[in-house]
C-alpha cells in the first residue's frame, strides 16, 4: 500500500487528463485467504478502497483496480500442482488464470475512456468457487 501510495503521490500531478492509473490487488482483499495470511488480507483489502478514492480525487484521470485470483507465476511454482489440480475441480473457469488474461485486463482499463473507480475481477470464479 505504501508504494502505491508514494508513487501516485509523485505522479498524480504529471499525469495527462486522459490518463490512466491501474492498481493490482488478490482475491484476498475480499474473499478470506489461507491461515496465515492475515496482512495480506488486509493489506488488499485497502487497495479497493484507495482506488475509489483516488478515482474521485484526480478526476478525470481514472483510476482502476484490478483483481487477480491465482494466477500461474513462478511465485506459484512451489504449490503449482497441489494448486492446479483445486483450481482444475474448484473454480468455473477449471484453470489457473495466465498471466496473458491479467494483461488484456490492465490494457482494458488503460484504454477504456469509461472505466474509473471499479474494480475488474480477473479471477477465474474464484470469489465464488
Amino acid at each position: 500500500m505504501r508504494g502505491y501510495f508514494t508513487v501516485v503521490q509523485a505522479a498524480s500531478h504529471r499525469l495527462s487528463p486522459t490518463g490512466s492509473i491501474v492498481m493490482m490487488c488478490g482475491a484476498a482483499a475480499v474473499r478470506p485467504p489461507a491461515m496465515g495470511f492475515s496482512l495480506l488480507a488486509a493489506e488488499g483489502a485497502s487497495i479497493p478502497g484507495f482506488g475509489k478514492a483516488l478515482a474521485r480525487e484526480l478526476s478525470p484521470v481514472r483510476v482502476t483496480v484490478v483483481m487477480a485470483g491465482l494466477v500461474d507465476t513462478p511465485i506459484n511454482s512451489a504449490r503449482r500442482e497441489q494448486s492446479a489440480k483445486w483450481a482444475e475441480t474448484s473454480l468455473p473457469a477449471r484453470r489457473f488464470g495466465q498471466p496473458e488474461d491479467l494483461a488484456d485486463a490492465i490494457i482494458f482499463a488503460m484504454r477504456n475512456p469509461y472505466t474509473t473507480g471499479g474494480i475488474l475481477v480477473v479471477d477465474g470464479g474464484l470469489l465464488i468457487a
